[in-house]
């Protein structure tokens, strides 16, 4: 195999390693520090039941959070059929955060696929709720 051919197989070949390598979001440790049962520096799922129904979100405490002193909230929604960990992927925000001292919330919209419904008009609407 020549030169090239190696070349072209190892570049279509190093972005699957680096994916497979890379667990996102990535797990917690035990030891984390944490806050009302959201660690702090990791993005941490949780759930909430409205109305009967079950919810999920995920929450980013930034890295130094303390929870004496009060924080910005930061409520960043995913697009059609994605979810909470993708929306962080390609929003990028952590780091953000983390500099800037702001707490994330990414919520999860319901169905398959997953989407928001913020059909106006609607004072009882499960979405905007949700998000309320």
């Amino acid at each position: 195999m020549g030169w090239r051919k190696r070349l072209w197989a190892w570049l279509c070949w190093l972005p699957l390693v680096g994916c497979a390598a890379n667990e996102f979001p990535e797990p917690i440790p035990a030891g984390a520090e944490r806050f009302a049962g959201y660690a702090v520096g990791y993005l941490t799922p949780a759930t909430l039941e409205r109305d009967g129904v079950e919810r999920s979100y995920w929450v980013y405490l930034p890295a130094g959070y303390d929870a004496s002193q009060p924080l910005p909230l930061v409520v960043n929604l995913h697009a059609y059929n994605a979810a909470g960990p993708k929306q962080e992927q390609i929003s990028r925000m952590r780091p953000l955060a983390d500099v800037h001292g702001f707490i994330l919330v990414y919520p999860e919209a319901r169905g398959e696929p997953a989407a928001w419904d913020f059909t106006p008009g609607l004072a009882a609407n499960a979405d905007t709720q949700f998000i309320a």
